[in-house]
């Protein structure tokens, strides 16, 4: 028997781990496995040689690529802490210079902190090379294809043909990993390639930061970047530390930035305006979560299918984030009574004279910060910008335990469980959860929960009162002019040779340029739509809920061709993460879901 992994990330390597864990339950005269990835181990994001300064947006302490945590099988704190962790570092092939900074990285981490992904690229490699150490002892055999997969054709019924450019061979499953590649341009964004071109411009498309060649980007070059979530601070990070610049922390903690003189001019927009917030210092245990009071497991189970409108979602999301704010707040606070009250849908007029006006939690205010803004503070925009990341990296490295705004934001995470439940379950009203759901609450978690580590926005405003940074206040018109990308607000125009999209591709099956899902589409899988609301797209590929494995046109699936993570989103919830050591980890218990399936489907 054959079997085919296509991607090497985490997720290719935990279907190694469920192969390694099961196979005594697979019914068989021999077992061989190939694993394809056009990049190395670890896939695009994961790659080991990239660049040091980018870093996970994940506690190196809840991290992990095996569904049991041994001393064979490590979670990635357990492994940077063992022998295991330097030794990887200095046979895998890198420059000295990287070497240094990872070994040097290895003996300074802690739990809570957010470790390069080059490291965990390293750890990806190590596992993978662990992982096939064991199967060969059990006489299963693994190679792995270093090329790209270009097709893959069901055969006959629980047979696939997987191609490349200089390989074919069949196989009795077929495991997807891939994440999403990039999206095919839309109309606009050919234009402003053909625009860039004509002109002599630089124009990059969403992409992963690590992967963009940014060379041609000169010294004082005048750049746009459209988007300020996770990847803009890549882009920042580069484009600053990355050429040479370097921060130094005073005594009272405030970072400074030391121009190395390769930098460019920044310019940074969205449509918010805002960039994400930080993520709160660690004083919780990593695998502890707050239990909401509203939005809880017990009152969904009373739900039927598509009855819940986003907004009691919202409405409900909203109480559970005031109530941790306010117990945060005051203490001293009746827990049962504040319940009561925000059920009620009112706030007692004592509770609010305990807290300074600007206390009050104010959930619009929160999610639309650009609409507090005084018009005089518009002009100097990036001024404004300056102090919205100083006061909230200081409520961040308070604690998200003892800031009553960071541990919020923490409670968005934890409310992630009672969110999957809604999705794995179909509660949302159809409608609500492909217009508003998959538009509206995905910006404000990313917005709000799903923010960089807070040095990030310690670095981010040193770089701003350097002028390297600046900011534009929204409402923002973006167009080509004058042989120039122009931004122009109410108060200014800047003109640029550069416009990088600093944003991720789009997570949409339908917009993804890939040669193995274009054909597949054409063939065997089948966008995922919504019966009961005139067939709406969520972007995910139709796959069984549970196992994963494809379902067709004719609305049959397709036996033991599994499709997991990224082109799943929008069916399930949150598929972005590495697998994670807390309980109950939704990636750990997806694999093993997966895994059973095939071993019946083997065995039956």
């Amino acid at each position: 028997m054959k079997i085919a992994i296509v991607g090497a990330g985490p997720r290719g390597i935990s279907t190694l781990d469920q192969i390694n864990l099961s196979s005594d339950q697979l019914t068989r005269e021999s077992l061989d496995i190939i694993v394809f990835d056009s990049f190395d181990i670890g896939g695009s994001v994961w790659i080991a040689d990239q660049n040091h300064l980018l870093i996970m947006n994940t506690p190196c302490g809840q991290a992990t690529l095996f569904s049991q945590n041994t001393s064979k099988t490590p979670s990635f704190f357990d492994w940077i802490k063992s022998p295991n962790s330097s030794l990887a570092v200095k046979i895998t092939k890198l420059t000295p210079n990287q070497k240094e900074a990872l070994l040097t990285e290895i003996e300074n981490l802690s739990a809570t902190d957010y470790a390069s992904r080059s490291l965990f690229g390293v750890y990806a490699k190590w596992a993978f090379t662990e992982l096939v150490s064991m199967l060969t002892q059990k006489e299963i055999s693994i190679n792995f294809i270093n090329q790209e997969v270009t097709s893959i054709t069901v055969t006959f019924p629980n047979q696939f043909e997987v191609q490349t450019s200089s390989f074919t061979d069949s196989f009795s499953a077929v495991f997807m990993a891939t994440g999403f590649p990039l999206n095919t341009l839309t109309k606009s964004e050919n234009n402003l390639i053909d625009f860039a071109a004509e002109h002599k411009l630089t124009y990059i498309p969403a992409k992963n930061p690590s992967l963009t060649n940014l060379e041609t980007i000169r010294p004082q070059e005048t750049v746009i970047l459209r988007g300020l979530g996770l990847t803009f601070y890549d882009y920042v990070t580069l484009l600053t530390q990355g050429r040479g610049g370097h921060f130094s922390i005073d005594d009272k903690g405030r970072y400074h930035y030391h121009k190395s003189g390769q930098e460019p001019v920044i310019y940074g927009f969205s449509r918010r305006g805002y960039p994400s917030h930080a993520k709160g210092s660690y004083e919780k245990d990593l695998a502890e979560t707050m239990t909401p009071q509203f939005l809880t497991i017990s009152y969904l189970k009373k739900l039927s299918p598509s009855s819940l409108s986003y907004q009691t979602f919202l409405k409900l999301m909203i109480k559970d984030l005031a109530y941790v704010y306010y117990t945060k707040s005051l203490p001293d606070l009746s827990k049962e009574e504040l319940v009561s009250q925000l059920s009620n849908g009112h706030l007692d007029d004592n509770i609010k004279k305990q807290l300074l006006p600007h206390r009050i939690f104010d959930f619009d205010k929160l999610i639309r910060p650009e609409s507090t803004v005084k018009p005089s503070d518009l002009d100097d925009f990036s001024s404004t910008i300056g102090d919205f990341l100083l006061d909230d990296a200081t409520e961040a490295l308070q604690g998200n335990q003892t800031s009553p705004m960071a541990t919020t934001f923490e409670m968005i995470r934890d409310l992630r469980k009672s969110i999957r439940f809604i999705i794995e379950n179909d509660l949302f009203d159809p409608s609500d959860y492909v217009n508003q759901f998959l538009g509206s609450f995905k910006s404000l978690n990313n917005f709000l929960a799903a923010g960089p580590a807070v040095n990030r926005l310690l670095e981010l405003e040193a770089l701003v009162r350097s002028n390297i940074v600046h900011f534009i206040a929204p409402p923002v018109e973006f167009k080509t002019s004058k042989n120039k990308f122009i931004v122009k607000n109410h108060w200014h125009s800047i003109e640029a040779t550069t416009l990088i999209e600093s944003r991720l591709p789009k997570e949409s099956v339908i917009a993804a340029n890939d040669n193995v899902y274009k054909k597949l589409l054409n063939t065997t899988i089948k966008p995922h739509t919504l019966d009961n609301a005139n067939n709406l797209q969520t972007g995910a590929i139709a796959v069984e809920r549970k196992t994963n494995q494809v379902i067709n046109y004719e609305n049959k699936i397709v036996k033991n061709l599994f499709i997991w993570g990224l082109p799943t989103e929008g069916l399930h919830f949150q598929t972005t993460t590495v697998a994670q050591t807390t309980p109950d980890n939704f990636f750990i218990k997806e694999s093993q879901e997966m895994f059973k399936a095939f071993i019946q489907n083997i065995n039956s």
